[in-house]
């Protein structure tokens, strides 16, 4: 999510907060949907 990095240094306060979740959430989901592939994707 090199995208938002920028981002990061500009925000303040809970937006900041959001878009560094948001990247935690989606670095966690993209690694455990490559490792745990769900039953409809077979």
């Amino acid at each position: 999510m090199a995208i938002l990095r920028p981002l990061l240094y500009h925000c303040s306060g809970y937006i900041c907060d959001i878009l560094q979740n948001a990247e935690k959430l989606i670095f966690i989901s993209s690694h455990t949907a490559l490792e745990e592939p769900s039953p409809g994707h077979r």
